[in-house]
């Protein structure tokens, strides 16, 4: 089950990061996501979803590369972008590569996401992992620097 998200995972990021959003990427081997929250330039942004397993997707983000996508998102110069497109195109991409991994996973489960959100990337951390949840992260390299999508998930409740 979890190569298969994993799997899955990439595919969707690839589809929306490199297809959609145009911007060319490659998957690192780094297994620590501490470095994207340990720098202030980064933003996460966090949704949760149920369905056959309950979790979340956390996508994390540096401001420049969120700033150059929300330039290809809508088709607007870097000077009339405002802070509410990028927290727009942030949630956008995380909802995206979420839907698009459960497609990818499994067409025929149903699964519900929640309303992305912006949370606090000081009050997240790798020692905060939740009994039972098991966790998959993608770390990303790409034109301006790293990014990273993270999975958490209840493999307990699979129905």
């Amino acid at each position: 089950m979890k190569n298969a998200l994993k799997k899955a995972m990439m595919t969707s990021i690839s589809e929306v990061i490199a297809t959609m959003f145009f911007m060319p990427l490659e998957f690192l081997e780094e297994e620590s996501f501490e470095y994207l929250i340990s720098s202030s330039e980064n933003i996460a942004c966090r949704i949760g979803f149920n369905g056959r397993f309950k979790g979340s997707f956390l996508l994390f983000i540096p401001e420049n590369i969120i700033v150059s996508l929300t330039e290809n998102f809508v088709g607007e110069a870097k000077v009339k972008i405002t802070e509410d497109h990028l927290i727009g195109t942030i949630k956008e991409i995380l909802n995206m590569i979420s839907g698009s991994t459960f497609s990818n996973y499994d067409d025929q489960a149903v699964f519900n996401l929640d309303i992305p959100e912006i949370v606090d990337i000081k009050n997240i951390s790798e020692a905060s992992k939740k009994p039972d949840y098991e966790e998959i992260f993608i770390p990303i390299e790409t034109v301006g620097g790293k990014l990273g999508v993270k999975l958490e998930f209840d493999q307990t409740i699979l129905c």
